[in-house]
């Protein structure tokens, strides 16, 4: 058995302080020589578009929209395309293990936790899988940096989905020594805000996103949602979980990472 894994369990947070604290675990494990794991789960206390961390805002978002309708934005450490995210269960994954991780290769990372992430959904009886297709991680970052597309508007490698429609949509960020992959878990949509935040139509939407709710006789609790995926990725590593909150410390230090993601419409 390896060495067990540190879990964070948050409640609704606002998006900056929600990016902080990801962006503060990576920091950590950069800096640190020790080797560790740390999964996080986490809600936005508001509907936040995340944008990732090359987009521009005047191309993606239609900030008049989100400023109508209370729509806080916020930009990510991580890549990939814009999330709404609402009604959704969030993870984030931060590590420096070599153990748990060999590769450090993008892809490598992203079919590791995939596997996790199918198990969760499995434990909802959801039977979801990795998409694997023929567009690269560098040709993917550069679609969405160079078009207003939605990160969920199509699958990108490794990232899951259920009858050909997306439900788990991911980002990630290396140094050297770590990697920091977040990610969406929507359990419902509002379609109509996801579509007027982004400059789409609830139909397109639609076509190529899906949610947990859409596939289970009833809605689980958020701490069952929680637990589905905590167990998804105990099985899939092999591993235990220590729940381990953020101390006093760690949030204050975090807070400084906080106007780094910030902005401003």
């Amino acid at each position: 058995m390896a060495d067990a894994w540190r879990v964070i369990i948050d409640e609704s947070l606002p998006g900056i302080e929600n990016m902080a604290r990801d962006a503060l675990l990576l920091e950590s494990a950069a800096h640190d020589h020790e080797p560790q794991t740390t999964l996080r789960f986490y809600r936005w206390i508001i509907p936040t578009l995340s944008l990732g961390n090359k987009q521009d805002p005047e191309i993606t978002a239609d900030l008049d929209f989100c400023r109508d309708n209370g729509v806080d934005i916020v930009r990510r450490p991580t890549g990939g395309g814009a999330v709404l995210h609402h009604l959704e269960l969030t993870y984030s994954i931060v590590s420096n293990d070599r153990i748990f991780f060999p590769s450090h290769s993008i892809l490598d990372i992203y079919r590791l936790v995939a596997d996790a992430l199918c198990r969760g959904l499995g434990n909802l009886k959801i039977t979801a899988q990795a998409v694997k297709n023929e567009v690269t991680a560098r040709e993917n970052r550069r679609n969405y940096i160079q078009s207003p597309l939605p990160c969920f508007s199509a699958p990108s490698q490794f990232e899951i989905c259920v009858k050909d429609k997306k439900i788990i949509g991911s980002a990630q960020k290396r140094s050297r020594e770590a990697f920091l992959q977040h990610g969406s878990i929507p359990y419902n949509y509002e379609w109509p805000l996801q579509a007027g935040a982004m400059r789409s139509t609830a139909e397109e939407l639609q076509k190529s996103m899906t949610a947990i709710g859409e596939h289970t006789s009833s809605l689980p609790s958020y701490r069952e949602m929680v637990e589905a995926f905590l167990q998804g990725f105990a099985t899939s590593f092999r591993t235990k979980m220590n729940i381990e909150p953020f101390s006093e410390d760690e949030i204050r230090r975090a807070g400084a990472h906080g106007p780094l993601f910030k902005v401003d419409y």
